[in-house]
């Protein structure tokens, strides 16, 4: 029987019929959240193991050589920095994602970051709960620029819902498409002019701290930046000094370089609200993506 090794608790979470479908097809599954077990390098069955559907967790030479006989790698989300693509390609395993299915979720985490960093909801909740009574002047999103940098599907749901709240939105992509009510610009234009900046790019050579000290001295001092693509798109460094010395008004980060560390320097700033990257952690979301992973196995095993 062929095995997969399944490494995210968000695959068939809320919903069984994923997994099923793999049972019925004589594809049994191997769970192991973190690769927590892989670390002593000992699956009992890892001569059957064919297949992996990988969260967040690093899939390099060390997995890969130990797992001689997988044929299909399938990311359990869309970004698949952490996959050695090369490695992989060598190897003649196929690599997949799901980049559509959580476009709604992230959309809607970046502008619930956008407001509560404009009305600084979590420094309100603080001082509540620490028996104090702060009413923090925030600013409204209504009249505002928001500079999308990465416009794909997550980066034009973004901007449908920056319609409704009646802000200008400049968008930059490498690979540039209209949308009605969108200006495209390119990078320079949107980081100077962007009250808010949203990033939605892959983490790639050429993407790596693409925010950087230039790039944010060239932002306005009442410009916001959020973050909920990946990481390594910021110098988190430069965006820490920034602002700290109020170079910028804030920030808020949903994904962080060296995770699931996140850079203490961030913890001592008011003006950033950090969460642990889980814009695209909804129901709804992780249903889609996990029925999308299992038909992929299926069908790439299936054709072998």
């Amino acid at each position: 029987m062929t095995n997969i090794i399944v490494t995210t608790p968000s695959f068939c979470k809320y919903v069984k019929e994923p997994g099923a479908r793999l049972n019925e097809n004589q594809i049994g599954i191997i769970y192991d959240y973190g690769l927590k077990e892989f670390e002593g390098f000992e699956y009992e069955k890892k001569e059957s193991i064919e297949a992996i559907i990988v969260g967040l967790e690093k899939i390099d030479k060390a997995v890969l050589d130990h797992l001689p006989n997988v044929k299909v790698i399938v990311k359990h989300g869309a970004g698949i920095d952490n996959i050695d693509l090369e490695l992989a390609k060598q190897k003649s395993i196929n690599v997949y994602n799901v980049p559509g299915a959580n476009r709604e979720s992230v959309a809607d985490a970046a502008f619930a970051l956008m407001l509560n960093i404009s009305r600084m909801v979590c420094l309100a909740d603080k001082s509540v709960r620490e028996g104090k009574w702060i009413r923090y002047y925030g600013v409204e999103l209504g009249g505002k620029t928001l500079s999308i940098i990465g416009f794909g599907a997550i980066g034009k749901s973004v901007a449908r819902r920056a319609m409704g709240f009646g802000m200008k939105i400049l968008a930059y992509d490498v690979y540039p498409s209209e949308m009605e009510g969108v200006e495209l610009v390119d990078l320079d234009y949107a980081i100077e002019n962007g009250d808010y900046i949203s990033l939605h790019t892959p983490l790639l050579d050429s993407t790596y701290h693409m925010i950087n000290s230039e790039k944010i001295g060239k932002m306005k001092s009442n410009a916001f930046v959020i973050n909920t693509a990946r990481g390594g798109l910021i110098d988190e460094e430069a965006l820490i000094e920034a602002l700290k010395n109020k170079k910028i008004a804030g920030a808020a980060i949903d994904v962080h370089e060296n995770e699931p560390n996140v850079n203490p320097g961030f913890f001592d700033l008011d003006n950033v609200v950090v969460t642990p990257h889980l814009a695209g952690f909804t129901q709804e979301a992780a249903n889609k993506i996990s029925y999308a992973c299992a038909d992929y196995i299926i069908k790439d095993l299936k054709k072998q």
